[in-house]
């Protein structure tokens, strides 16, 4: 990401020098720029190093001319943390579950106050800068970052160099210094870096590739098939579906998130996207850094992927802050401090890039980004990072790994291809991601760094024993298996991929994952995620379940196994379980009491009802049990989170309801269980007709069996009047027009299965039955709970003295009885039909009459 103008600082002031000498930092200087020098041999020694490692980028770089002294250049000066050695250890402990600093995380102003620099060093950085003649860009709360502008000529006779123009490789001009930079001993001693004297690494690469559908179709000769998108690529419930998250309710509610970006986006693409798929209106509010005016140019594409991807599994987030610098110079450290300094104040505690440079070339720059990402540890934020397109090649010739995602404290997230069942099915497979080999490598990134040496997370996994390992985790990245977006000005919806989709993907579900620990109770977010997912890998049985172990293919160089490898990391989530493990934390908590007693409509105990608590919005079971004879039940829940308690028995409709515990108490949760009669389907509209009198019922939660059934659809039942031709809805309690013999449309809504119950006044099954007929068409139900054949009903017209006739020869019946089926649609009955009890029917009277349904053979009475 960095490269020529990242200076190390020379601490050469207690040896007695007076000017210290800012060596140009590169590939090899970063391996050891983390050291301080502890004597001025060794110091002098790693100088001559970083010397002949500056002279190996411009190696073959053409020299143009000298860069015009009255043009404007931007610099940041970096001062360094105080007291790393604590720092660092403070940060294992907040990370160390046996510990008891566990996600006690640190306030910003904490941070700063104990490691950032002092605000004497800052002023007298600030200062200097000014007396030199440099326009103050932008100055940072955590005081570790001034970013100075000033003429190529200030900056020459500033530091002691001059700044030419080359030719790099690539065909790009790029300017840097050639000389070392220089600085008073006074000053060089606050300052550890200086960024932007040389824009060669300054310009980051996006990891997003795009697929057309017709290369597509060339290629293999099929129509793209994998999502149900415009193009045939992944739309969000496409995503969901795959990913096993189409059972978590969790949406991103009070959870911001933050994009960090460089380059800007149109925001009527980011709502084309989310009218598509019938998600909410985006809540985002951009953050521009250093003056960067927003204005949506080629990365465009990458920042919209970004913003998609994280609104597909988050929709409902509270905010998603999108900061955009420009792609180039030291803003693009400004804007990653921005993000660290602002979290205080946004509260986006999940952070992604996916934004990158090879290591080689990100050098110093590396460095400081490492001190961003520990205040971002320290505070309880998550980065995550794509790890980059180009396999184990991502400086695109040699063995080499993406800068941020090989970060210590960053996720770096690689790439896979994805197998789904059917076009926007269920997950079936996924290999690596591995398209094109040398010289036009693509295919996820991964390798081992050679700048960070191996965390603890990471100890005796990966291809490197002494060095840090990426990528972490993956997700589908390969543009033939990719996301369905809408950018205008690149002609509408295209299928896109890359580590760039995989990246805000994670991002977002650890959004769903704080959101999760809001609802249990827990005040804290997961911050840094690397220690807990190596954690949940390491146990077999965990592992399997909140991962996908990709074992098939390479990234063109590392191949995929089983477990960790360099080629997909540790894997893809298992959505539902990795939510519920990187959520978990009720068992911590201080405990509360549930109890109560579950009887029948007439308060007899009831034997052998499971009572389960779920944790709201999840579906993590925290606790069940079963009644005794008394039918009283009783358990232990962690305190804070809102559960879900259900109470279910074989013949009985269950009940759910929503409850919080409270800690040290005991609450009391009563359940009334009704005897269960014909069960519905969910997401159905249904023609029923109950055989009982349901007048004496008060509202829906006794009905049904549940609490407010119909809450989330239509809450009405409807009948038929023939005399006004319309349908009669019924806006209050069910019970106010439900009749036995009467039949009502009901739509029931996607949760179920839902029941009409048992406990209604029944027909006396001693004597025949009659409906009254409207003249038209009527609804009606069996009154009894044996099936009535067909060929048994008879019709009588008002008269008293009239005989009943069958409705096979009577004029008063016109046609056959209609059932309705859902998906199917109307069906005749024939006279060797029946119907069934709890079903309702059509019939067509030609003057008001009376339909009797003869009295069963055997005599039945009271519920049952």
């Amino acid at each position: 990401m960095y490269s020529l103008n990242m200076m190390r600082l020379s601490r050469l002031k207690t040896a007695g020098i007076g000017i210290a000498t800012l060596a140009a930092v590169s590939a090899l200087a970063s391996i050891g720029a983390q050291a301080d020098a502890s004597s001025v041999a060794n110091l002098n020694a790693k100088v001559a190093v970083r010397a002949t490692a500056t002279s190996q980028l411009l190696r073959d770089s053409r020299f143009i001319n000298w860069k015009r002294t009255d043009s404007a250049i931007q610099i940041a000066l970096v001062l360094p943390l105080r007291n790393e050695t604590d720092l660092r250890d403070t940060l294992r402990r907040i990370y160390d579950p046996h510990d008891p600093s566990f996600h006690q995380y640190i306030t910003g102003a904490e941070f700063d106050a104990k490691y950032g620099p002092t605000q004497a060093d800052y002023d007298a950085v600030t200062n200097f800068a000014i007396a030199s003649g440099f326009q103050i860009v932008q100055r940072h709360s955590s005081r570790t970052l001034l970013s100075v502008r000033g003429t190529v000529q200030q900056m020459q006779n500033v530091f002691g160099t001059k700044i030419a123009n080359y030719q790099m490789r690539d065909g790009a001009v790029r300017f840097a210094n050639v000389s070392p930079a220089t600085l008073p001993a006074e000053i060089a001693n606050k300052v550890k870096y200086v960024v932007g004297l040389s824009d060669i690494g300054l310009h980051l690469k996006s990891d997003v590739h795009t697929l057309a559908p017709h290369l597509h179709a060339m290629v293999t000769g099929q129509p793209r098939e994998i999502g149900t998108g415009p193009s045939g690529a992944l739309a969000p419930t496409d995503i969901i579906n795959a990913y096993n998250l189409s059972d978590v309710l969790l949406k991103g509610d009070g959870q911001a998130l933050a994009l960090f970006e460089l380059d800007g986006y149109a925001t009527t693409d980011i709502a084309t996207y989310t009218k598509q798929f019938g998600l909410p209106d985006a809540n985002l509010q951009n953050v521009y850094v250093d003056g960067y005016p927003g204005t949506a140019g080629s990365g465009a594409v990458e920042v919209v992927l970004d913003i998609d991807m994280m609104l597909a599994l988050a929709p409902r987030a509270s905010k998603i802050y999108v900061y955009e610098a420009a792609n180039g110079g030291p803003g693009l450290l400004d804007e990653y401090t921005q993000i660290a300094d602002d979290y205080g104040t946004t509260k986006a505690a999940s952070v992604s890039s996916s934004w990158g440079i090879d290591e080689a070339s990100a050098t110093g720059g590396s460095a400081t980004e490492n001190q961003i990402f520990m205040k971002m540890a320290a505070q309880g934020q998550s980065v995550y990072a794509a790890a980059g397109d180009t396999g184990a090649y991502d400086n695109g010739t040699t063995l080499s790994v993406d800068d941020p995602a090989s970060q210590p404290f960053v996720t770096g997230v690689g790439g896979t291809r994805l197998q789904v069942t059917a076009p926007g099915g269920t997950y079936s497979g996924e290999t690596t991601w591995n398209t094109s080999p040398l010289p036009n490598p693509e295919g996820g990134g991964g390798g081992s760094s050679i700048v960070w040496p191996k965390p603890a997370y990471q100890m005796g996994l990966g291809a490197s024993k002494t060095n840090r390992d990426v990528p972490d985790v993956s997700l589908d990245a390969d543009p033939d298996t990719g996301y369905d977006i809408y950018v205008a000005s690149q002609g509408g919806w295209f299928p896109v991929g890359g580590t760039s989709a995989a990246a805000p993907l994670w991002a977002a579900l650890t959004g769903l994952v704080n959101e999760q620990r809001a609802v249990s109770g827990l005040t804290t977010t997961l911050g840094q995620s690397n220690p807990a997912l190596y954690a949940i890998a390491a146990n077999t049985t965990n592992y399997a379940k909140a991962f996908h172990d990709i074992t098939v293919g390479t990234n063109l160089f590392y191949p995929a196994g089983p477990g960790y490898d360099d080629a997909t990391g540790l894997g893809s989530f298992i959505g539902d379980s990795m939510i519920s493990f990187l959520a978990a934390g009720t068992a911590n908590l201080p405990q509360g009491t549930l109890a109560g007693t579950v009887t029948d409509i007439n308060n007899k105990p009831i034997l052998g009802v499971t009572i389960k608590a779920v944790v709201t919005g999840l579906g993590v079971t925290a606790g069940s049990v079963v009644t005794g004879a008394d039918g009283t039940y009783t358990m232990s829940l962690g305190a804070g989170p809102t559960y879900t308690v259900s109470a279910d028995a074989p013949g009985f409709a269950g009940r759910a309801v929503k409850v919080n515990i409270i800690a040290a108490t005991t609450t009391t949760l009563n359940f009334t269980l009704l005897q269960q009669g014909h069960v519905y389907p969910a997401q159905t509209i249904e023609m029923i007709s109950a055989p009982y009198d349901y007048t004496s019922v008060g509202d829906f939660s006794l009905l049904f069996g549940l609490s407010d059934p119909l809450g989330v659809s239509d809450p009405r039942l409807y009948a038929w009047d023939a005399s006004s031709l319309m349908y009669i809805a019924s806006p209050d309690a069910p019970s106010d027009t439900i009749r036995i013999g009467q039949g009502y449309w009901v739509r029931f809504p996607g949760v179920g299965p839902w029941y009409l119950h048992r406990e209604g006044v029944p027909a006396n099954a001693a004597v025949p039955f009659r409906i009254a007929l409207q003249a038209g068409w009527n609804q009606i139900g069996d009154p009894f709970l044996v099936n009535a054949p067909v060929s048994t009903l008879q019709a009588v017209d008002q008269n008293p003295t009239s005989t009943p006739v069958g409705i096979a020869t009577s004029p008063l019946i016109l046609g056959p009885i209609y059932r309705y089926i859902p998906g199917t649609g109307y069906t005749a009955l024939t006279s060797t039909d029946v119907l069934n009890d709890w079903e309702g029917y059509w019939i067509h009277a030609s003057a008001p009459s009376s339909l009797i349904v003869p009295a069963p053979p055997t005599p039945v009475s009271g519920p049952g």
